[in-house]
């Protein structure tokens, strides 16, 4: 592990040089607002977020499809709001209040789009990044967890032998993703909590979007399949 964090600090791979036109398949790191000089998730993000939990009960919240032709039309407006709020002085300093505003007038005018057009922007918005959500420096070792078992057949044992190496790999994630990674999964935990009435449970969300933490590699290969609900499952409890 210690040499695998020392590669990424050598590397430097999650900083950009160059401003990017889009805030999709742009850098984590470059798209993140601060707060008193401190990195927080990206409002726009966030502002997508609250959006979606507004239909937490809706069924099939993440499972039902999308529109392509209506998520790309949305995607269109999430860029064009990036790039006037970017070319703002106060862009660092913006409110989730201002964006969600935004995003209820845009619904408001665009009443044909629907709270899973909103799901597939947010799954299209975090496999866009140019680095996965768990890197492609650590992906592979995050899916190990999977295999750790204690020396007993105690579930607990096992449970939190998996807490524990759990954590030690999130600390080695750059720490922009390490704050979209945790305001993610509360989000899904607040949408699991609700699956009475949407029917995602945790397992149905690691099916829906697993694929959204891994490089497409691991997914296409099958490698990602066997573990992401064992993952989203673990990490629920960290």
């Amino acid at each position: 592990l210690k040499n695998l964090h020392n590669r990424n600090s050598e590397n430097n791979m999650y900083f950009s040089e160059s401003p990017e036109k889009s805030v999709f398949c742009t850098v984590l790191r470059e798209a993140q607002n601060y707060c008193e000089d401190q990195p927080v998730v990206p409002l726009i993000f966030q502002s997508l977020i609250h959006l979606l939990e507004e239909y937490k009960e809706e069924t099939g919240i993440y499972r039902i499809s999308g529109s392509g032709p209506k998520i790309s039309k949305l995607q269109k407006m999430f860029n064009q709001i990036w790039l006037q709020k970017r070319a703002n002085s106060q862009f660092w300093k913006e409110n989730l209040t201002s964006y969600m505003e935004i995003w209820h007038k845009i619904l408001n005018d665009q009443p044909e789009i629907r709270c899973h057009d909103i799901a597939g922007l947010i799954k299209r918005y975090l496999r866009a990044f140019k680095e996965p959500l768990l890197t492609n420096l650590y992906e592979l070792l995050f899916l190990k967890i999977n295999d750790i078992s204690s020396n007993n057949s105690d579930s607990n044992n096992n449970l939190e032998a998996k807490l524990s190496a759990l954590n030690l790999c999130f600390l080695l994630l750059p720490l922009s993703h390490q704050m979209l990674l945790l305001y993610f999964l509360k989000h899904l935990k607040t949408v699991a909590e609700n699956c009475s009435s949407n029917k995602m449970t945790i397992t149905n969300l690691a099916v829906c979007l697993g694929s959204c933490l891994f490089d497409e590699s691991i997914m296409d290969k099958g490698i990602g399949g066997d573990y992401c609900w064992s993952f989203l499952g673990t990490k629920s409890k960290f």
